[in-house]
C-alpha cells in the first residue's frame, strides 16, 4: 500500500460513525471479540428477558468448528443473520440474509423481515461436521 492510499483511507475514518449509524446497521469487525461485544450491548438495549438456546452435540464437533456460539441467547426484536441456505423447496432465506426475531416459542423461533411481509417459523436446524479425505 502507497503512503497515499494510507493517507485517503485515514481521511474516510469517522470515529463517531458507529454510535451515529441507523438501526439495523450491520457492522464488520475484525474481531469477534469486538462483533460480540457490539452484539450483546444491543441485546441489553432490548425490553425483555434473554431466551437461551444450548446447541446439542452429538459425535466429533469440536467447540473450534461449531457454525455458531455453542449457546444462542435472544430476545424478541434482535436483529438476526442467516448463517446457512434454507435447504427447504421454498428457499425462504440464504446465508447472509438479515431477519428481527418476532416471536420465541419453546421450539421454535418467528423472524420477520424489513423487506417483505411474511414472517417466516424456523425450527432446531442440523449441522453436520463432515470431515474430507484424499487417497494418494
Amino acid at each position: 500500500m502507497l503512503a497515499e492510499d494510507l493517507q485517503r483511507l485515514n481521511a474516510r475514518y469517522e470515529p463517531q460513525a458507529a454510535q451515529d449509524a441507523p438501526e439495523g446497521t450491520v457492522t464488520l469487525t475484525s474481531h469477534n471479540r469486538l462483533a460480540d461485544q457490539i452484539n450483546q450491548k444491543k441485546l441489553a438495549q432490548l425490553p425483555g428477558s434473554l431466551t437461551h438456546f444450548k446447541a446439542q452435540v452429538e459425535g466429533t464437533f469440536p467447540e473450534g468448528s461449531f457454525p455458531a456460539d455453542e449457546t444462542l441467547s435472544l430476545k424478541p426484536g434482535a436483529q438476526v443473520m442467516f448463517i446457512k441456505n434454507d435447504s427447504g423447496e421454498d428457499r425462504r432465506y440464504y446465508n447472509g440474509k438479515i431477519g428481527f426475531v418476532r416471536k420465541i416459542n419453546s421450539n421454535s423461533l418467528t423472524i420477520g423481515f424489513s423487506d417483505q411481509e411474511a414472517e417466516i417459523e424456523l425450527e432446531q436446524e442440523e449441522w453436520e461436521n463432515r470431515r474430507f479425505t484424499y487417497n494418494e
